[in-house]
């Protein structure tokens, strides 16, 4: 804005000192001066207004992100506090429980089918603990308490989970997952 206004007293300041310096010259050369005045302080006025124009967008803009700024980091500070309370543990979200990792796999794939290639480190079937005998399927393992809890209401909001998804805390890390390939459906055939 302060640009624009200089360029206006700019264009004016020398368009006097040109019309001072131009006393001499013939009627002509006047009015050529006189019509490059008007056309200089045109476009200075027109440069003005854009550049006032584009303060303001600008202006509004930065408004915009430093709101959005302010919720992330107010986002960001209540997970770093629920990571603090749930101390240095590593966290898992368990979907569903089996004795058999193969009836699991189609769950399992079906998750990671929803979110594309890069869920597949999210999503794990794990081995029993110890005197347990149940594979887990897990959505979110070996994470901070925090993230937990999102992968907790991804789930919920997906539907990952007949019932409500559980977090345990790990006793072990890293969690060891059970692999297996799991063939795809068969595709049906065409009528």
């Amino acid at each position: 804005m302060i640009g624009a206004g200089l360029a206006i007293l700019g264009a004016i300041v020398a368009s006097i000192i040109g019309l001072i310096g131009n006393r001499e010259g013939s009627p002509g050369q006047r009015r050529w001066l006189a019509l490059f005045i008007i056309f200089a302080g045109a476009v200075s006025c027109v440069g003005a207004v854009v550049a006032f124009r584009d303060s303001e967008d600008a202006h509004r803009q930065i408004t915009s992100l430093q709101t959005s700024l302010n919720v992330a980091n107010r986002s960001i500070g209540d997970l770093a506090v629920l990571d603090r309370l749930g101390g240095n543990g590593v966290y898992d979200v368990q979907i569903a429980a089996d004795t058999a990792p193969e009836r699991l796999a189609p769950i399992a794939r079906n998750m990671e089918g929803q979110f594309g290639g890069d869920a597949a480190r999210f999503v794990c079937i794990a081995y029993p603990r110890p005197g347990s005998g149940q594979y887990r399927l897990l959505f979110g393992h070996d994470v901070p308490l925090a993230s937990a809890e999102v992968f907790m209401r991804v789930a919920s909001l997906k539907g990952f989970s007949n019932g409500a998804p559980e977090i345990h805390r790990e006793a072990t890390s890293p969690t060891r997952c059970w692999t297996a390939q799991v063939p795809s459906p068969a595709p049906t055939p065409a009528p």
